[in-house]
């Protein structure tokens, strides 16, 4: 592909966008700080870990992609291998089996989610849960392009755009979430320590 043809920017340099971004990097943090607060009991479960970091690693992801707009990139390349090989008029063949594979791939992750998450004891973990299928899917119907979803997204209701209010609450949520459960873990961290000592924290 040529460089012309695609550079880095900000994507959204509204204060929306930048308020999403900084609600991304706050949910990253509380995540990674739930996953650490699990690993200081002597007996963690690893799949609470690795469940609460996971999370955070895509909060992560979606804090640096949201003004970076890195799936613009992947979308320009498409259509230039498309051009290349004389493809591009049958471009809707390829794109609706590409929509569709990402679809399935994303309904069967958020299952999984969903699935792991509603397991726990804790009902913030449910809500995490929910919260990030909810998210998974509006960011996979965003970078399908659909263009008449474009066009409601970029509505306006009492000027906030819809984008905005179906991308801010799963991500504000996942971060009450997770400070919810990390507030839950310290309370019972300390009632370990004072009823069986230091030896009940690693």
């Amino acid at each position: 592909m040529k460089p012309e043809r695609w550079s880095p920017g900000i994507g959204d340099p509204t204060i929306g966008g930048w308020f999403t971004v900084l609600l991304y990097f706050v949910a990253f943090v509380l995540c990674v700080r739930v996953g650490l607060q699990h690993t200081k009991r002597k007996e963690w479960i690893a799949r609470d870990v690795a469940g609460w970091c996971g999370l955070a690693a895509l909060m992560l992801t979606l804090c640096i992609n949201k003004q970076l707009d890195i799936q613009s990139f992947f979308t320009q390349f498409a259509r230039d291998l498309l051009y290349e090989y004389d493809l591009f008029d049958v471009r809707r063949y390829y794109q609706i089996r590409v929509i569709a594979g990402l679809m399935i791939v994303t309904f069967a992750v958020a299952l999984t989610v969903l699935i792991m998450t509603l397991r726990a004891r804790n009902r913030w973990t449910h809500v995490a849960g929910i919260a990030t299928a909810v998210l998974l899917f509006y960011i996979v119907s965003r970078a399908a392009s659909f263009h008449k979803l474009d066009v409601i997204l970029n509505l306006k209701l009492y000027g906030f755009n819809y984008n905005w209010i179906f991308e801010i609450p799963p991500i504000m949520m996942i971060a009450l979430a997770a400070s919810r459960t990390r507030t839950r873990l310290k309370k019972e961290n300390e009632k370990l320590r004072e009823r069986f000592g230091e030896d009940a924290i690693a």
